[in-house]
């Protein structure tokens, strides 16, 4: 009741009488002077929050410094004002990029007269330390608020807070998830194009607690939190040389792979577990996250220097996803582009994979599991064939689809630079003395007379096979030369012949037989046994 008689005094004045917007909201900034008691400043802030948003001039020009003083002064001892009072300033520092731009003046006006000094920043970083629930919540709120609108003169401040860091990086272990996601958010936006804040949240265990929070929000099958989570430490290492060295020396990016689960230590000669390669993906936020965590896997296969063993087996992991999975199509071409353009130290011709393909007219709910291959020969097969030849998409060219085959080409590109590596693949489409020439997939694909009418996937694969051939002898004089010996044999044997590409450049085995599916059918939802 004494709020109550104290709001309608304020509004009606001292003789009874209405009083303008303008009246009543002077009244109320009179009411926030330190002189008052805390009652009456309450009571004022209480009201100016209900005015604010229909009368967020007035209440800025006359009730703005009064409100800071009330957060420097009152906030700490009365989280109730606090609270009312950093709820006030959100709302007349908000920018609405629907508003008119008067409106959205308005709001980068009040931004800039908060931060005109460091007074009001350093207030919230002490704030977030505190125990109220309310209190931290809206001064972290407050605190987003002023980033999104002046996010260089926050940063300024931040490196200059004593215990800044410290409260921020504290909140990501707050078991009140509300705390801790809108945590998660402010650090976002933090950290965002400056990295000094990013080393600075790094060497305070940023990555650690993010990743417990993921793990605790069961990995990728978890809901928008792991997507701010991932986001986030994204945000620390791109651009950042410094953080991705602290934290490829961690032991961090085993737990990065294991989120998509595939093994931190797996040999060239041995393929991927079914649990990585064949997944659920009926919910989208779960492909949501796994594509945040493979851009992060690509970010670690770029090392600097010479190749070491995590980028090698984080650029395994993107040749796995993008040739041997059941990953979304897209997930899959952002696997294959981010894959390194110096592949020396990644030997596609010796690694060995498991493709599976999906048993037609079961909706994705079987696959077949084909006999082991070599990367290359899936990469070629993929790029020749398209995802899971075509069995999904049929004689419809997708642009999911395309751009899969495309980033597969950019792959091959780069694998054949080496002259002994693209010479010893034309070198296997030439016929020996006394014997035919194997018809690899590629040479079969380039030779195949076109039929009338044109048959859609028939010219794709036309198309993509003069690409790959073109790659092979661009570089290479010799390879040329190899390729203007090569006579077509008709009757040709299977296209699905094995594409063997020497290692060490030498000459080419004997063809092998064709690949075949083995019949090891399985539902997603079981684990299948070899």
């Amino acid at each position: 009741m004494d709020f109550l008689s104290q709001i309608n005094i304020a509004l009606r004045g001292p003789t009874g009488q209405p009083q303008s917007a303008t009246d009543t909201i002077s009244r109320l900034a009179d009411r926030l002077s330190p002189s008052t008691l805390l009652a009456d400043r309450r009571a004022a802030v209480l009201a100016l929050k209900g005015l604010a948003r229909d009368w967020k001039a007035d209440v800025g020009e006359r009730a703005l410094s009064g409100l800071l003083d009330v957060l420097q002064n009152d906030a700490e001892v009365d989280a109730d004002i606090g609270k009312a009072v950093l709820e006030t300033l959100i709302i007349l520092c908000e920018v609405d990029e629907n508003a008119p731009a008067a409106a959205r003046d308005l709001g980068y006006k009040h931004t800039d007269a908060v931060l005109a000094d460091d007074r009001v920043a350093q207030k919230l970083f002490a704030l977030m330390a505190d125990h109220s629930f309310y209190l931290r919540y809206s001064a972290l709120q407050f605190l987003s608020a002023l980033l999104q609108n002046r996010r260089q003169v926050v940063q300024a401040y931040f490196l200059k807070a004593p215990v800044g860091v410290t409260s921020l990086i504290a909140l990501l272990e707050d078991k009140r998830e509300i705390i801790r996601n809108e945590a998660i958010f402010t650090i976002q936006s933090l950290i965002s194009q400056s990295p000094e804040i990013q080393k600075i949240m790094a060497f305070e265990g940023a990555f650690e607690k993010l990743f417990n929070i993921i793990l605790n929000e069961q990995g990728v099958e978890g809901g928008v939190v792991v997507q701010d989570a991932l986001a986030c430490i994204d945000g620390l290492l791109r651009f950042n040389q410094s953080n991705q060295s602290y934290f490829r020396g961690s032991s961090l990016p085993p737990v990065l792979l294991s989120l998509i689960g595939f093994p931190a230590s797996l040999p060239f000669d041995t393929p991927a577990p079914q649990q990585f390669a064949l997944q659920l993906w009926d919910m989208q936020q779960k492909r949501t996250n796994v594509s945040f965590v493979v851009g992060i896997v690509g970010l670690l296969a770029r090392h600097a220097g010479p190749p070491d063993v995590l980028s090698i087996t984080c650029a395994r992991c993107l040749v796995e996803i993008g040739i041997s999975s059941n990953f979304p199509t897209g997930v899959k071409a952002q696997a294959l582009r981010l894959i390194p353009s110096n592949l020396s130290a990644l030997p596609l011709a010796e690694m060995v994979v498991t493709p599976y393909m999906p048993v037609p007219d079961t909706n994705g709910e079987e696959w077949d599991r084909l006999e082991p291959a070599s990367a290359l020969d899936a990469l070629v097969e993929l790029v020749l064939h398209g995802e899971y030849n075509a069995i999904i998409d049929g004689d419809r060219r997708t642009k999911d689809g395309m751009e899969l085959r495309a980033a597969a080409v950019a792959v091959f590109q780069n694998f054949v630079q080496k002259e002994e590596i693209s010479e010893a693949i034309v070198q296997a489409m030439v016929s020996q003395p006394g014997s035919q020439a194997p018809v690899t997939p590629l040479l079969y694909a380039l030779t195949t007379v076109p039929v009338s009418p044109l048959n859609i996937p028939s010219v794709t694969s036309t198309h993509f096979a003069a690409l790959l051939f073109s790659h092979l002898l661009r570089f290479s004089p010799r390879a040329k030369v190899l390729a203007r010996s090569i006579v077509p044999q008709s009757g040709a044997s299977s296209p699905n012949a094995a594409y063997f590409v020497p290692a060490d450049g030498g000459a080419p085995p004997p063809p092998s037989s064709p690949r075949r599916a083995t019949r090891t059918r399985t539902r997603r939802r079981r684990c299948c046994r070899s």
